[in-house]
């Protein structure tokens, strides 16, 4: 969760948004916005802790495929690599200072923190504004639950059963629906910056 219906309501600046006593409400339309962000950017703004493995590419330096935020412990072929001798660069790139991450196939054994400590400001706007824009579609539930639920249920006479939905196509992805927030998002679909060629 980004953002509370109380922070929603505080922060908000659409009347009927401040006035609404309905918190359920509010939380589905949340949910919802917070889906849309989600889908655009292709993940969540949370943290975790795994185990992931890389390939080693015979270099000082090696780009995770998640955001690290803290490293716990890093192996090199089973050989525990101290963590003193290496830095995290850009968020997704560990420097190795004392060697090279052997070539192989996923020899390096990476275990820490990955994601977002918390979830950024401009992302909590972003989600504020697209409160903003949907509050006047809360009522429309079937198209609310539709795009942010993960089932579909079907009935065949007194029969009922649950389907899991396909994912949203792509069409339905690379938009919020506001260009604006789409461009503040856009800077968190690139993996990080390399520099100026």
């Amino acid at each position: 969760m980004y953002i509370t219906t109380s922070e929603l309501k505080n922060l908000t600046i659409i009347e009927d948004i401040k006035n609404c006593t309905n918190d359920i409400k509010l939380q589905r339309l949340i949910d919802y916005c917070e889906s849309l962000i989600n889908s655009y950017v292709g993940f969540e703004f949370k943290s975790e802790t795994k185990t992931i493995y890389l390939d080693g590419n015979g270099e000082s330096t090696i780009v995770c495929p998640d955001r690290i935020i803290s490293l716990t412990s890093l192996k090199v072929n089973n050989e525990e690599i101290n963590l003193a001798d290496t830095k995290i660069l850009s968020n997704k790139i560990i420097s190795y200072t004392k060697g090279t991450f052997n070539i192989g196939v996923n020899n390096i054994q990476v275990i820490g923190t990955f994601g977002w400590q918390s979830v950024p400001n401009d992302i909590k706007l972003c989600v504020i504004t697209l409160c903003e824009q949907y509050f006047s579609n809360i009522d429309n539930v079937g198209h609310i639950s539709s795009r942010v639920s993960p089932f579909k249920s079907e009935k065949i006479g007194n029969y009922s059963y649950e389907l899991r939905q396909e994912k949203n196509s792509i069409s339905e992805l690379d938009t919020t629906g506001d260009k604006n927030i789409d461009l503040i998002l856009s800077k968190y679909t690139n993996s990080f910056d390399i520099g100026v060629i």
